[in-house]
C-alpha cells in the first residue's frame, strides 16, 4: 500500500511540474542571470574596479541580472 501511494504522489508531482515547467524555467533563468551578475560584481570588486553600489543598483542587478548590471554601471559613470 505504501508503494502505491508513493507512485500516485510521484505521478501527481510530475503532472504538476509539467504544468508549471514553463514558469519555473523562466524563473530559473532569471535566477541564474542574477547569480551571474553577483559573480561579476564580486570579480570586479576583487580586481579593484570600484562601482558605487546603492540600493537601486543592487535591486536593478538582482532583478534584471547582467543587463541590469550594465545599466547600473552606465548610471554610475554619469553620476
Amino acid at each position: 500500500m505504501h508503494i502505491l501511494s508513493y507512485v500516485v504522489a510521484l505521478a501527481i508531482f510530475l503532472v504538476v511540474l509539467k504544468i508549471l515547467s514553463l514558469p519555473i524555467k523562466i524563473i530559473f533563468k532569471l535566477f541564474i542571470n542574477s547569480l551571474a551578475a553577483g559573480l561579476v560584481l564580486f570579480v570586479l570588486a576583487h580586481f579593484g574596479i570600484i562601482i558605487v553600489l546603492n540600493t537601486g543598483i543592487i535591486l536593478l542587478s538582482a532583478i534584471l541580472g547582467i543587463p541590469g548590471l550594465i545599466i547600473g554601471i552606465i548610471i554610475t559613470m554619469f553620476i
